[in-house]
């Protein structure tokens, strides 16, 4: 079974390692692999778990709900980092101008992959 948090690990080497000429494309990779892999381990820890069963319409909405709405406050910490990742990815993946300043990709693609890391530390330990 495919160990998710490999995708960090790639999200990581992408940020610390930019493919020469394709900078910007290497830090947007790193914040949407620093997304799935925190959204992956997430989602299978809900059905995992909980038992719950993921819808495939808006099952990305469904996971970070399922965490925000929770009574335990590590579960709504993964819920909030969980939704900035997402927002940062969306923006990584889908926008033209997401961001020209190479100082700011670094930065981005930094913080994704700091608060990855933390959420998958809250997951480990619930």
């Amino acid at each position: 079974m495919f160990d998710w948090k490999d995708y960090l690990k790639l999200s990581k080497h992408l940020k610390d390692n930019p493919i020469d000429n394709l900078e910007e494309a290497s830090y947007r990779s790193s914040i949407s692999r620093s997304y799935y892999s925190v959204y992956c381990i997430a989602r299978n820890q809900l059905v995992n778990k909980k038992s719950l069963t993921i819808p495939k319409k808006d099952s990305h909405k469904f996971v970070i709900e399922e965490y925000e709405k929770s009574n335990n406050n590590k579960e709504k910490q993964i819920g909030a980092n969980l939704k900035r990742l997402k927002t940062e990815r969306i923006k990584a993946d889908y926008h033209d101008n997401y961001n020209d300043n190479r100082a700011m990709n670094i930065k981005n693609a930094k913080t994704a992959c700091l608060n990855a890391e933390n959420t998958l530390k809250l997951l480990d330990n619930l």
